[in-house]
């Protein structure tokens, strides 16, 4: 078994959080959604000095979004939000630590980030199958 599949979500989910708080993030995350909207992403987080606010979905190596995921996912895309979906892999390549640490401080930064692909304000073509790369 590859590394990646040792990696529970759960186990994502408490290394998001904590590297997140220690880079001065507020992370919020409903550990009993039952009673929720589904759809949610798992991961709500504010950096007032950084003046961002961010939402991610994490799954598993092959987890897939629910369809109410996707209606979340390309709303806040739609509304200009930073939407991501991590996954292991994105943990282990330094992905989700350099999205946490900083964004782009101008205009034209911005913008060349979307063109990028690093920001993105449209949903991917297939959500399902993409990277994190691709779905943000």
């Amino acid at each position: 078994m590859s590394v990646l599949g040792t990696i529970t979500e759960a186990q994502l989910q408490d290394a998001v959080e904590e590297l997140a708080g220690w880079l001065g993030w507020r992370v919020w995350h409903d550990h009993d959604s039952r009673r929720n909207r589904a759809g949610l992403p798992d991961v709500v987080a504010v950096h007032a000095q950084q003046r961002r606010v961010l939402f991610a979905e994490l799954k598993s190596a092959r987890g897939r979004l629910r369809p109410d995921q996707e209606a979340w996912r390309a709303d806040l895309l739609a509304a200009g939000a930073e939407s991501y979906v991590w996954r292991p892999s994105d943990w282990l390549t330094g992905t989700i630590e350099a999205v946490l640490r900083q964004r782009p401080t101008t205009p034209a930064q911005l913008a060349q980030d979307r063109t990028n692909g690093s920001v993105s304000t449209v949903a991917p073509a297939d959500p399902q199958n993409a990277t994190q790369g691709a779905t943000r």
